[in-house]
């Protein structure tokens, strides 16, 4: 056992020294026999054989695991991942009592399964970039479509006090829901014109 750590060490250095040399290392006896290894050890822990501290640690890392994996998928719009996580993401909510996250993304995710049937050509403008928004030139920092409105409709059309002073009046409401989008995009050129706007092609 210690003489494969040392081989995997030494390959791991190997492969930080020469990048193009990654596939080979990976793919060698020794890094393959000692992550067999460890997935077995990984096995072990969820069925309790060390005890119940570390099986309740290897389960939240495996809900933490499927959470980067959903974040993955939205900041990269892959639309497999997507579904893939979201799917691991149901029970979940049924473990945590959510019973309208429970109830709608069980629909949701049967939705999207049965896209291809339902809404011909939908699937293949998710794939191209429809999943969510690119608002900057970075790779892989795209965003989901209901924060993004969040981000920008909705935090341009704010209004003092929001709308409860006008709430019940329904003509008022109605215009407001009407013309928020407009106002919206007045904000967002006026602060762009004026060099005062937050989105940025650059990390801070």
């Amino acid at each position: 056992m210690t003489k494969l750590i040392k081989e995997a060490r030494d390959a791991s250095e190997e492969m930080n020294s020469d990048p193009l040399k990654h596939d080979t290392i990976i793919d060698s006896d020794a890094v393959s026999q000692l992550y067999a290894q460890y997935c077995h050890y990984k096995e072990e822990i969820r069925r309790g054989t060390y005890g119940r501290t570390p099986q309740f640690w290897i389960q939240n890392m495996d809900k933490v695991w499927i959470l980067l994996r959903f974040s993955r998928a939205i900041k990269t719009n892959n639309l497999d991942l997507y579904m893939r996580s979201l799917q691991q993401l149901c029970p979940l909510m049924f473990t945590m009592d959510h019973h309208n996250y429970a109830r709608y993304l069980t629909l949701y995710c049967a939705s999207l399964l049965n896209l291809s049937n339902s809404h011909p050509g939908a699937e293949d403008l998710l794939r191209k970039g429809g999943l969510t928004v690119k608002r900057s030139n970075l790779p892989n920092c795209r965003t989901a479509i209901d924060l993004t409105i969040e981000q920008t409709i909705n935090k341009h059309a704010k209004t003092k006090g929001g709308i409860v002073g006008f709430n019940k009046n329904c003509p008022a409401y109605y215009r407001w829901c009407v013309t928020r989008h407009s106002r919206a995009s007045y904000v967002s050129a006026t602060n762009a014109m004026v060099g005062v706007n937050n989105d940025s092609n650059v990390c801070p």
